[in-house]
């Protein structure tokens, strides 16, 4: 994902591949949140988790609805917390 970050800005595959996983995150998200009734608490570990402020947040674009709220600054500073005051859960 590092390399894929670091290409997409100018190579259109890399963007595509970022976009892509992102859209699966989301899917599996809103599929996990089907399943069990609710969306529950967000963990992004490994490289996302500590390093990958776009990942997160394109990840949970569009989630709004299901309580996932994600501040910008918090996010952006890879802050341990990244949920927004409004997120129904704490999403790190």
């Amino acid at each position: 994902m590092k390399t894929l970050l670091e290409q997409r800005a100018h190579d259109s595959r890399a963007a595509q591949a970022v976009d892509m996983f992102c859209y699966h995150v989301r899917t599996h998200i809103g599929a996990l949140a089907a399943t069990l009734g609710r969306a529950g608490p967000l963990v992004f570990t490994g490289g996302i988790g500590e390093r990958a402020a776009a990942v997160r947040w394109e990840a949970c674009s569009g989630l709004e609805h299901l309580g996932i709220r994600l501040d910008a600054a918090r996010n952006a500073v890879h802050g341990t917390v990244i949920s927004a005051a409004t997120a129904d859960a704490p999403y790190a």
